[in-house]
């Protein structure tokens, strides 16, 4: 456009002012001519001065923002794989922000008040399981087509199946995965041997675990020196129950999650059993207990209930040999273990949505897995063909826990997703914890309380669904 302007310009600067439109003058044309080859010139040093700008151009770096919410030590993982990443795509630069886990409620505020300010980052750490609301609520960017269009890239086949449903919205996709965790029986080998005592295995029923925590159980007058149970409460009162009810035949909703069925026959008999840890047989610390959730790993608890991301912590804190086995059984046979775990999602109103992808793909690719879970011995990778390397490393050397395989093997046999729900229900269950375990009021007045507050949570979520 600048040539084309520029002889035009040069044309009329070449012709004299009487000029009529016949032949032009000698003097004139020679003028004319020599402008038109310099303007000729011109254009032609222009067009390779674009060419050559054009790289240039092209190597203005694309910035995204990646919002994660893990544990200060983990950080550097996530700065070594954002390394890789941007060696592998040098036209994106990715600006990490990290609030730790311990802050976990800042965390969320900080990407709520985003979501609705639009302000999101454009990758950002979620919980599927129990963060579908940001799927609900449109805060999401949807990955579905481009799950599908990159499914042999992605190797969605090699995703574990039990983590499958809360990555995905109403038959959609919304988030890829990070990690996925399970619970475990852990017990404490040296105070089974003391007691002469077989230690559990994954042939054993909650009546087991119980039966022997009673055995277990040490008390000085009024002082217990030693629990059979550690602090297993927060545990069953979580996300983590409905795999506990669904192994005794109950479960905490029906079908297509429009009403709590915790006062079925089945729950309400699986709600007593756990019930009777406090009420009846007092073999696990109750409130007051100073520092309960550390009483397994200070030597004072044979047993405790906790997840397939502990093992490094365990084996930190831990003084004494340890192991760990499968989630209890019924009597019947059945195990089921909620499954659930960590995964990415895009925000809906990233401006970069390739780059963001590429990320996403990225984080979930093996590569970078390796580097986030199987090699610091972190949870479990979301991936079928890691699991194999997890456990090498976990059990490498001979450390305890000798049996983490059965994380593994658990949630590939038994595993189930939790509830695929948009309402926090887990706030209604921690509320009755004290009334369940510690009170006096019946199981079944319980039981009856947690259904009404989980069912107008069900009937809020339908009316805004509605609406």
């Amino acid at each position: 456009m600048v040539g084309i302007v520029m002889v035009k310009f040069v044309e009329g600067w070449g012709r004299p002012k009487s000029y009529d439109g016949g032949a032009l003058p000698r003097r004139v044309l020679s003028f004319g001519s020599r402008a038109w080859y310099f303007t000729t010139f011109l254009v032609w040093l222009m067009a390779v001065m674009a060419v050559v700008a054009l790289p240039q151009c092209g190597s203005a770096k694309t910035t995204i923002k990646l919002w994660i919410n893990h544990g200060v030590e983990e950080e550097p993982l996530f700065v070594e794989v954002v390394k890789q990443f941007e060696k592998l795509h040098p036209d994106i630069e990715v600006d990490l922000s990290n609030t730790p886990t311990g802050d976990q409620d800042n965390y969320y505020v900080k990407v709520t008040t985003a979501a609705v300010a639009g302000t999101l980052a454009d990758v950002f750490y979620v919980r599927p399981g129990t963060d579908r609301r940001f799927a609900a609520e449109g805060f999401v960017y949807d990955i579905d087509p481009l799950v599908r269009r990159d499914a042999e890239e992605l190797r969605i086949e090699d995703f574990i199946g039990a983590q499958i449903p809360e990555l995905q919205y109403q038959g959609k996709w919304w988030a890829l995965p990070y990690d996925l965790s399970s619970i475990g029986l852990w017990y404490n080998a040296d105070l089974f041997d003391q007691m002469g005592l077989r230690y559990p295995d994954d042939n054993w029923t909650w009546p087991d675990v119980i039966e022997a925590a009673r055995k277990l159980t040490r008390r000085s007058g009024e002082k217990t020196a030693v629990w059979g149970l550690g602090d297993v409460y927060d545990w069953w009162m979580s996300q983590y129950l409905e795999g506990f009810l669904l192994t005794e035949g109950g479960r905490l909703f029906n079908d297509d999650y429009t009403k709590c069925a915790i006062t079925e026959p089945a729950s309400i008999n699986a709600l007593k059993m756990i019930a009777d840890v406090s009420r009846t047989y007092h073999v696990a610390p109750w409130p007051n207990e100073a520092n309960r959730w550390l009483v397994f790993s200070e030597g004072r608890a044979a047993m405790t209930l906790d997840g397939s991301w502990s093992v490094l912590q365990q084996r930190k804190r831990n003084r004494f040999t340890f192991d760990v086995t499968m989630l209890p059984r019924s009597r019947s046979g059945k195990r089921v273990v909620s499954a659930t775990g960590g995964g990415w999602a895009i925000s809906r109103k990233t401006a970069h949505i390739d780059a963001a992808w590429e990320l996403v793909k990225f984080l979930a690719s093996p590569a970078a897995l390796r580097v986030l879970i199987v090699q610091p011995a972190r949870s479990l990778p979301p991936r079928q063909s890691l699991l194999r390397e997890w456990v090498a490393e976990v059990t490498k050397e001979g450390q305890s826990p000798r049996q983490a395989w059965i994380f593994a093997e658990q949630v590939i046999r038994y595993g189930r997703n939790v509830p695929l729900v948009t309402f926090p229900y887990q706030n209604v269950l921690w509320a009755q914890a004290d009334a369940l375990f510690f009170g006096s009021i019946p199981v079944e007045e319980v039981a009856a309380g947690i259904a009404h507050q989980i069912d107008l949570q069900i009937q809020r979520a339908l009316r805004t669904r509605r609406g």
